[in-house]
């Protein structure tokens, strides 16, 4: 398995269900598991926003997962999650 940790900003009225359900359906079939790890408001964001973390994990039955191919996946995820719910990777 190939876990990968992203932080997100995500606008005010945006439910973690959102998140979830966005995230599950574009991450394709290697996509495991997904989980929240961390919601933080305040001091460096916008008023209006979060950054949550979230946790995923990737599981091939074929073997071994490459890394362009998780990073693949998490491509379009974050591109559903950005024209959906206009959700942006935080840097």
């Amino acid at each position: 398995a190939v876990k990968r940790d992203l932080s997100l900003l995500v606008p005010e009225g945006v439910s973690f269900g959102d998140i979830e359900s966005v995230v599950t359906e574009s991450g394709g079939e290697l996509l495991d598991t997904m989980e929240l790890f961390d919601i933080y408001r305040g001091k460096g964001l916008p008023e209006a926003a979060g950054a949550y973390g979230i946790r995923l994990k990737f599981r091939s039955a074929q073997g071994n997962l490459k890394g362009k191919t998780v990073d693949k996946a998490i491509g379009v995820i974050l591109e559903a999650l950005s024209s959906r719910l206009k959700i942006e990777q935080r840097s």
